[in-house]
C-alpha cells in the first residue's frame, strides 16, 4: 500500500497509511487544504484533490472555512520524490539479465540507482586488481552480487515498494558498498 506524506505549516509528516490519514483528518490534526504527496503524483497536492479521494482518503465535512497554509517551497515539493524511486512496472528478470550480459551494470540505472551502478563497476575493478594473481576468478563474486542486487531491487519495485535511491536490497552487497557510499541504506541489514 502506498504511503502518504503530508506537509503542514512548513513541517513534513509521515509517511502514513490511508487509515492513519483518515484518523488524523477526523481528529483535526490535518485539514483538506494541507498538501500531501503519494506515489504517482507529480508534486504536492491538497488532501482534497481527487488523487487522494481515489486512494481512500475520506474528508470530514466542515462548515467552517479554513485558511490554507502557505504552499511548500520548491525544495519541499520535490524532496520526497527526489530521494525515492517507484517503478511498479519493473521487470526483475529483464533487469538481472541486462545487468549480467551488458557491461557497466545497466540494470541498476534501469532501477533508477546510478550510484549503485558506479559502485558495482568500481568494486568489480578493485576485486579484479586485487585478486588477479590469487584466485583466477577476479570480480566474479562482486559481479554476481550486483546482478542479484539489481534483481531484488527490481522485484521490490515491481511489488509497489517505494525505495530510496541509495537503498540496497541484498545485505551483503550493502555492507560492501557502505564502505564507499556513506548514504547507502538497507532495511534488512
Amino acid at each position: 500500500m502506498n504511503k502518504i506524506h503530508i506537509t503542514k505549516d512548513g513541517t513534513k509528516h509521515g509517511p502514513f497509511t490511508v487509515e492513519e490519514v483518515n484518523a488524523k483528518l477526523k481528529a483535526g490534526e490535518f485539514a483538506s487544504t494541507d498538501k500531501a504527496w503519494i506515489e504517482g503524483t507529480e508534486g504536492w497536492l491538497p488532501l482534497s484533490d481527487k488523487t487522494f479521494k481515489k486512494a481512500g482518503i475520506a474528508l470530514p465535512s466542515s462548515k467552517a472555512k479554513v485558511t490554507p497554509p502557505p504552499e511548500p517551497s520548491e525544495d519541499e515539493d520535490s524532496s520526497v520524490a527526489k530521494d525515492t524511486i517507484s517503478k511498479p512496472k519493473a521487470n526483475p528478470i529483464l533487469v538481472a539479465l541486462i545487468t549480467f550480459f551488458l557491461p557497466f551494470f545497466i540494470g541498476h540505472v534501469m532501477n533508477g540507482q546510478p550510484t549503485k551502478c558506479v559502485l558495482s563497476i568500481l568494486l568489480s575493478y578493485l576485486v579484479f586488481c586485487c585478486c588477479i594473481c590469487c584466485c583466477g576468478f577476479p570480480g566474479i563474486p562482486i559481479f554476481l552480487l550486483s546482478v542479484f542486487e539489481a534483481y531484488k531491487t527490481a522485484e521490490r519495485l515491481k511489488n509497489g515498494e517505494v525505495i530510496g535511491k541509495n537503498e540496497y536490497s541484498v545485505p551483503l552487497f550493502y555492507k560492501i558498498c557502505k564502505i564507499f557510499d556513506g548514504k547507502a541504506t538497507c532495511k534488512d541489514a
